[in-house]
């Protein structure tokens, strides 16, 4: 990618956004997930499983479509791409349900290691943010995960 192009997919225009657009969901929602397995600076094992098996429950996304997908959310990555695109992308085609599921899937992803970084939970923070989620929402699909992962022992 050419200095000018980079340029323009960080101000939000170019490349990022066509890619965003042409890919709907899915893509975005592998963006995010990849972007919080990153966020402590080392993707576990762990993390790289629950990321696949999260994308791979999708409706329509095989194995194939997600080693595609998970190669495009790495070049995002590596290009320094705003997640801005991918979150626009997400909150013009997903309702609040849909949201709320994505946030339920970058938990499952921040926890997937038995670690939550302080990295990872201000990364969630910022996108359920984008994502227009109430804190309410935020903290109840952050305590589901919690307690499915044992992390979490709910008053007697």
């Amino acid at each position: 990618m050419m200095l000018w192009e980079k340029l323009q997919s960080l101000l939000g225009g170019g490349e990022g956004t066509d890619q965003a657009a042409s890919h709907g969901t899915e893509l975005a929602t592998a963006v995010l997930l990849y972007e919080i397995a990153c966020a402590d600076m080392e993707v576990a094992d762990s993390e790289e499983k629950t990321l696949r098996d999260l994308l791979q429950a999708m409706p329509g996304i095989d194995a194939a479509t997600c080693d595609t997908l998970l190669e495009q959310a790495r070049a995002v990555k590596s290009d320094a791409v705003s997640l801005h695109d991918y979150v626009d992308a997400l909150n013009a085609q997903c309702d609040a349900d849909d949201k709320r599921r994505i946030v339920r899937m970058i938990w499952e992803v921040a926890y997937a290691d038995g670690v939550l970084d302080a990295h990872e939970e201000h990364m969630t923070r910022r996108l359920a943010d984008l994502l227009y989620i109430p804190h309410s929402v935020f903290i109840q699909e952050k305590l589901a995960v919690e307690e499915k992962h044992g992390r979490h022992k709910p008053d007697a």
